[in-house]
């Protein structure tokens, strides 16, 4: 785009890791407005629900709030990342200008939690890439009828009462039982992992699977 340029250090630290996690926030919190010229204003999108402290005060923000679940369920939040929260989130509920919702449910926690003010809140749902809008050639028309979800095994996205619920009615028998479903995605619930539950009939893991093969599915 005409008058858009990224600027990125020569240099990032491997995924994984303390270097690799002071390495993101000192990006993300300070080095990011290296490119933004000394003197002009800055319209900034934290689209991850975070901002950055080196906003200045011409600089305009907004902030996109997937959810509040580090505060609802922090059971199933890793100690460090609710930590990191604690620490980031309350600067941008400060600073921004607008905060957008990507739920309803989103955004009534907001208020109910948050305490900031429905006029400061816009509800903008998730769109749709174009990839799945478009109709795909399916070769294997004999296959068995299957459910997909896509998300991996976490109690964050409940997927153990999705397993349980297509066991249940799967179990009525009929034509239910030629369906299946399959599971992509590699985050895994912990107890789910090592404690090695067997899978119900019917039901498969697939791992990671490409965006560009998801469709297909």
């Amino acid at each position: 785009l005409p008058g858009v340029r990224e600027v990125v250090p020569v240099v990032r630290p491997e995924l994984g890791g303390l270097r690799a996690t002071v390495w993101k926030l000192w990006f993300d919190q300070w080095y990011a407005f290296r490119a933004a010229a000394p003197r002009a204003a800055v319209l900034v999108h934290g689209m991850e629900g975070f901002l950055p402290y080196s906003l200045r005060r011409r600089d305009r923000c907004v902030a996109t709030v997937h959810d509040l679940g580090w505060q609802v369920h922090p059971e199933l939040y890793d100690r460090k990342l609710r930590l990191m929260y604690q620490a980031l989130f309350p600067w941008v509920l400060r600073r921004a200008n607008r905060l957008i919702a990507v739920s309803q449910y989103t955004a009534d926690d907001l208020v109910r939690r948050a305490n900031v003010p429905a006029s400061r809140i816009d509800v903008v749902y998730h769109g749709l890439d174009p990839v799945f809008a478009r109709p795909q050639n399916r070769s294997r028309t004999s296959e068995e009828p299957y459910f997909l979800a896509v998300g991996g095994v976490s109690p964050r996205k409940n997927t153990r009462r999705l397993i349980e619920a297509f066991s249940r009615w799967r179990s009525h028998g009929g034509d239910r039982r030629q369906y299946q479903l399959r599971i992509t995605g590699t985050s895994l619930d912990r107890n789910f992992a090592e404690n090695g539950a067997a899978l119900p009939d019917g039901v498969s893991l697939l791992g990671y699977v490409a965006k560009a093969e998801l469709p297909g599915l």
